[in-house]
């Protein structure tokens, strides 16, 4: 796949996130002039999972990481969730092509995570173009591999 062709895909789905509400949220066009971002939106917000590409690292397979095929690829999100003390991960997996339609992503695992860890890292895909890895981790447990 050509490097045009994903950066236009990480571009879709950027978009996505910034521009979708999470569930719960109000629609834009409710929101007044007054209204004003909390503390509690600031930690609610969705945000890219990875810590060095947030700091300003490369997001070379940080951001997107495509299947080695190129016919899909997955992101990782986390925000605070505030009523259970945590901070929940998310992969989302999109259809490169689909994504050209504005479709929406597929969710494949959230874990969450009551400590400093990221509770999904080191997300990687096998060579059977099905397949991810990772090291997930959920309240109360340590980080393990999950297939």
């Amino acid at each position: 796949m050509n490097r045009i062709r994903k950066l236009l895909c990480l571009t879709y789905a950027c978009w996505y996130f910034c521009a979708t509400p999470v569930r719960g949220e109000e629609p834009e066009e409710t929101l007044t002039p007054a209204t004003r971002v909390t503390v509690a939106d600031a930690i609610e917000m969705r945000q890219w999972a990875d810590r060095n590409y947030a700091a300003g690292g490369s997001s070379k397979g940080k951001v997107g990481i495509f299947s080695p095929d190129g016919k899909c690829f997955v992101v990782v999100l986390k925000k605070g969730n505030l009523s259970s003390n945590t901070n929940e991960f998310s992969i989302l997996l999109f259809d490169t092509n689909a994504s050209w339609e504005l479709a929406q992503p597929q969710t494949l695992v959230t874990m969450s995570s009551s400590s400093n860890r990221e509770g999904v890292k080191h997300v990687r895909w096998l060579a059977d173009n099905e397949t991810l890895v990772f090291l997930g981790e959920n309240p109360g447990r340590h980080r393990r591999s999950t297939l």
